[in-house]
């Protein structure tokens, strides 16, 4: 045990087990504590400006004071409870490695918080620009007041940098039973079991439809975003009392859940929240076939939902697309002429038995329409359904086990 009735604390500690630590004043931003096993409890008076390490924590962190910019508290591995009853500042991080059973913060979260597993019930009080990952799922999530330009993910890891939306992050999934919102949910993101597009940037999206896939005038869908875990994304139940405010096409109230939400309670709203879900059926997309609209429209229709961002036009006028297309027009079955001055349009359609499928339009600008010869390629290996680059599932031996990427069968199509 180790109390420090007065004064702040500035200075290391290293222990293999710690069972009480007590302190009435504040931790400095030079102090330092690395507990290679287990702590039992830690109490802090005062502020936390320091860092702390412990593998296990088998009691209660409690931080009364302000949880400060630049302090840091890891758990490696499992932790009990967490309780920081001043909030977390802007730059300021928690990092559990796998289970935490509880967490609360009672006053403004600003900060970075992930969990490397399942959270099973977190508290919150007012989240304003915060972050917080859980790898997995969780029982219930409450925030008491507003929720403003912040992100709430479930279902997916923040990878070993501790920054959200970076390239070592991944998708595993999972099942949020409860998220309640008491007051307004104004410009943030609840997402379970998605990652926005890399391209987004790293950190709080400066834009929350990184999360959507947008219909342009035309119906044409664009967008771009990481999904496909172990396990299902859903939520149970979602719930928001007060008031869904999205500022503008931008700063938006996002819910983006990759296989649903089984129930939803807006009290006033509605309207403003976005929501996005995206299924990705066992097994690879195939190929259902292709028809002529008009002479001049041909459509392929494909199994399940298709990523709009791997659907690129060979142009024989753009030499960028040389190296990156994944589909072709060619004047017939020689394949050594592409035809050029062609739009591709991808949309989704929901068939009799109520499964989505991902529709790929072509529309050429030649008045006379399509040669009667004209062959359409697809390159599989370009060419992905919802499981996205960054799917736990992509790190298996030989790729994704149920298959993301779009199956060869019936990709000449005459």
């Amino acid at each position: 045990s180790l109390s420090q009735r007065n004064g702040d604390f500035a200075g290391d500690v290293f222990a293999g087990y710690g069972n009480s630590f007590k302190f009435s004043g504040s931790l400095l931003a030079d102090s330092s504590f690395n507990i290679t096993h287990t702590q039992r409890n830690l109490s802090v008076t005062g502020s936390f400006e320091g860092v702390f390490t412990a593998d296990y924590l088998t009691g209660t962190a409690s931080v009364r004071g302000a949880f400060a910019g630049g302090a840091n508290m890891t758990v490696n591995k499992d932790a009990r409870s967490i309780d920081l009853r001043n909030g977390m500042a802007t730059g300021s991080s928690v990092n559990v490695g796998n289970h935490l059973q509880s967490l609360s913060i009672r006053e403004v979260f600003s900060g970075v918080f992930s969990v490397g597993n399942t959270l099973r019930s977190a508290s919150l009080y007012r989240v304003d620009r915060g972050t917080l990952v859980v790898t997995s799922g969780g029982r219930s999530i409450s925030v008491r007041d507003d929720i403003t330009d912040s992100v709430i993910s479930y279902g997916t890891d923040i990878g070993a940098d501790g920054v959200y939306n970076t390239l070592d992050d991944l998708v595993y999934g999972g099942v949020v039973q409860s998220a309640s919102f008491s007051r307004d949910f104004v410009d943030s993101a609840f997402a379970v079991g998605v990652l926005p597009s890399l391209s987004t940037g790293s950190g709080l999206p400066a834009d929350l439809s990184a999360y959507l896939l947008l219909e342009d005038i035309n119906g044409n869908l664009t967008g771009s975003i990481d999904a496909g875990g172990l396990s299902v994304s859903t939520v149970e139940r979602f719930t928001v009392r007060g008031e869904v405010i999205s500022s503008n096409d931008t700063r938006r109230a996002v819910l983006a859940v990759a296989d649903g939400v089984d129930r939803l309670s807006i009290r006033d709203g509605v309207t403003d929240l976005s929501i996005q879900t995206n299924p990705d059926p066992f097994g690879p997309p195939v190929s259902l076939g292709a028809t002529f609209l008009t002479p001049s429209i041909r459509q392929s229709v494909f199994s399940e939902p298709l990523n709009p961002e791997t659907l690129i036009l060979l142009d024989p006028n753009d030499p960028s697309t040389s190296s990156t297309f994944s589909i072709a027009v060619y004047e017939d079955t020689t394949f050594t002429t592409p035809l050029g001055n062609i739009t591709l349009e991808y949309s989704e359609q929901t068939s009799a038995d109520g499964q989505t499928n991902g529709i790929v339009t072509l529309t050429t600008a030649d008045p006379d329409g399509f040669p009667s010869t004209v062959a359409v390629t697809f390159i599989p290996e370009r060419i992905r359904d919802r499981t996205g680059t960054r799917s736990i599932l992509n790190t298996f031996p030989g790729g994704d086990p149920s298959g993301s990427f779009l199956s060869s069968t019936g990709l000449l199509q005459t």
